[in-house]
Order: C-alpha cells, then structure tokens, then sequence
C-alpha cells in the first residue's frame, strides 16, 4: 500500500539496503516522503515524520520534517 511504502521511504535503515542509494540521494527520498505524508492523516506516518524531526542526522531533514509536524 502507499502507506507501507511511505513508512518505508521514510527509514533510513531501510533505505541503507540498497548499495545505489547514497546519502545524498536518502536525503532527497526522504525528504520527498516527508513531503507526501504530511498530507495524509495518518498517526503511523505522522509519527515517524516525528521522530525524523527530533533523531535524523541530517539537518535539512530535520527542517523538512519539523516543518510538515508543525502544519
């Protein structure tokens, strides 16, 4: 489902499977996932954009995701 995939897009570890992935490109999907979840009302979604806003490493996904949490 779209949700599955959002929550997915939305992990970096999962993202780390994929050896073609690099970081800057993780950056990009995520930040895109950010993008398309904060439309949906969905708890899961929103929770993980959540914790993405407090935990992730990089610092223009934080922004992304704080800025999606704040809406």
């Amino acid at each position: 489902s779209g949700k599955s995939v959002l929550l997915n897009v939305l992990d970096r570890d999962y993202l780390s499977q994929f050896s073609e992935v690099d970081p800057s490109e993780q950056n990009d999907l995520i930040m895109a996932a950010i993008n398309a979840g904060a439309v949906y009302d969905d708890r899961d979604i929103k929770s993980r954009i959540k914790f993405i806003s407090d935990k992730d490493n990089n610092m223009m996904v934080r922004a992304a995701a704080l800025k999606a949490v704040k809406k």
